[in-house]
């Protein structure tokens, strides 16, 4: 699934596997922003964070929600999720 088709703010994703304890297999998703400037505050990034989310367990399933979610955009990098 392309994140950068169903996200206003999300220009490329990919997404990976890596080793969860319980379930063998977790989902870790990498997304490179659009240009949108380093300033944003930790509420705009926990939005965006949980609107990706969204998105992949309405169109996919929860199943498929990353545990793990990494946003580049503009000269920075976030950590925006994970549990």
């Amino acid at each position: 699934m392309c994140l950068q088709n169903n996200h206003e703010l999300a220009a490329e994703s990919a997404v990976v596997g890596f080793p969860h304890p319980i379930k063998g297999e977790g989902v870790y998703a990498y997304i490179v922003l659009k240009e949108v400037g380093a300033s944003l505050s930790e509420n705009e990034k926990d939005k965006i964070a949980r609107e990706l989310c969204t998105i992949v367990k309405t169109k996919i399933s929860g199943f498929a929600v990353p545990e793990k979610l990494q946003a580049s955009g503009h000269k920075f990098i976030l950590q925006l999720w994970s549990s």
